[in-house]
């Protein structure tokens, strides 16, 4: 059970979603500490929402190879050491798709990164069953 002041912020911004209870969600998690911190408090909040959760963390290979690599492992790496652990999807852009579709939609390659990653997200939370997708943000966050 989570007790804590996170999971039960959490908890309250998900009260008025939750219509279909058992639930899955996807969660999407880059390795950075505002998807970790949303991982962590989903994991410590299956029991008390009734729920299952499956993780996807997105290679957008834009960065260099290592640095995108060890996000994932990262990411994977936490995944397994749950308690229970968590599913994690490792969901891969292929090297210049990124790029190429900036140019093609005249946007930026966050723009284009963002786009070629929730698509990733739709077509995995089908996949998998999944009632939610579920994104972290925080305040400074200008688009998502």
């Amino acid at each position: 059970m989570c007790s804590n002041p996170l999971c039960d912020v959490v908890f309250d911004n998900l009260k008025p979603f939750l219509t279909v209870i058992p639930c899955r969600f996807l969660l999407a998690c880059s390795g950075g500490a505002d998807s970790t911190a949303l991982l962590l408090a989903f994991h410590q909040l299956q029991q008390r929402i009734d729920c299952s959760l499956t993780v996807v963390t997105v290679n957008h290979n834009i960065r260099r190879a290592e640095e995108s690599a060890a996000d994932s492992a990262f990411v994977t790496e936490l995944c397994s050491r749950l308690d229970p652990p968590v599913a994690c999807v490792v969901a891969e852009i292929p090297a210049g798709e990124v790029a190429r579709s900036a140019k093609e939609r005249n946007r930026g390659i966050e723009d284009a990164a963002r786009v070629l990653r929730y698509r990733f997200f739709e077509e995995i939370a089908a996949s998998v069953g999944a009632d939610y997708i579920v994104t972290a943000h925080n305040r400074s966050d200008v688009y998502e």
